[in-house]
């Protein structure tokens, strides 16, 4: 999914229509796998960790094993509710890809001195990274979310830092941004070997989280060059790794017993079909 060249009175509109389809796939992924999301004005009900719910019963129509049998697409609890393992990794997936798109359309916006359309992708990060946090406390407690949520940010900071200072020509700031970027992904590492209950290790978390920063600041550095072509394809490669590093990742973060959902054909069909309806979209 790559930016079309366009004049320079389009350029601004033809980005905004790019976010609005982005938000749109957030339908789309919903759609397959059942994406966290508060209530608009009201703020959710602070989630409930999967082992303060363990012993009680499910809704009915749900699985706590395979996720096959939750109503088929939709969660089958309330908006920032406990999920089951499937749903979990899958949504997992789903908003580590948008977030990816919405990251690298930020850094493009900022390389072009597009401001209007770096905000807007910004602001889209933000309600991203807000969901992502809501489904890790539902499934890791609250205490983990608070952890992980203001590391992700910092990750977006610094993004955001590297972009404005490579469209300005400014390595100092450019220096400075991949420093801090670099650090935070030692702390992401840590939190992600500390919550996989023994089944990741400091440096597999560390590549993965590594892959996931360097696909960003590989298609902003060829896309600064004017290298579309190759920009577009590391844009597609890192919404790729996305889907891959967030199962990789999401199901270290289950039990053992409750990972087997992910090595189901329907979980993988349903994996699949959200990773390219997500992209089509």
């Amino acid at each position: 999914m790559g930016v079309l060249a366009v004049s320079e009175s389009g350029r601004t509109r033809s980005g905004l229509s790019r976010l609005l389809l982005l938000g749109a796939s957030v339908v789309a992924i919903a759609l397959v796998a059942g994406c966290v999301a508060g209530s608009k004005g009201t703020p959710a009900a602070a989630p409930t960790s999967r082992a303060a719910i363990e012993a009680a019963p499910l809704p009915s129509g749900s699985s706590d094993t395979d996720g096959s049998t939750d109503g088929g697409l939709a969660g089958a609890e309330p908006a920032g509710g406990p999920v089951t393992p499937g749903q979990f990794t899958l949504q997992f997936q789903a908003l580590l890809g948008q977030h990816t798109m919405l990251a690298a359309d930020m850094m493009r916006g900022r390389i072009r001195n597009d401001p209007d359309v770096a905000q807007a992708a910004n602001a889209a990060i933000g309600k991203n990274t807000d969901a992502l946090g809501k489904l890790f406390a539902a499934e890791l407690g609250a205490d983990a979310a608070q952890t992980f949520t203001p590391l992700w940010s910092g990750h977006v900071t610094g993004l955001f830092n590297y972009a404005r200072g490579l469209g300005a020509g400014d390595e100092t700031a450019m220096a400075e941004a991949k420093l801090q970027v670099t650090q935070i992904e030692d702390k992401l590492a840590d939190f992600f070997a500390d919550h996989s209950h023994g089944q990741l290790g400091k440096q597999q978390a560390l590549e993965g989280v590594a892959d996931h920063i360097n696909h960003l600041l590989d298609q902003a550095d060829q896309y600064a060059a004017k290298d579309y072509e190759k920009s577009d394809a590391t844009y597609r490669e890192g919404y790729a790794h996305a889907f891959s590093g967030g199962q990789a990742l999401g199901t270290a973060l289950l039990t053992p017993t409750q990972a087997k959902v992910t090595e189901t054909p329907s979980w993988r069909l349903r994996s699949a079909l959200t990773q390219l309806l997500g992209e089509h979209v």
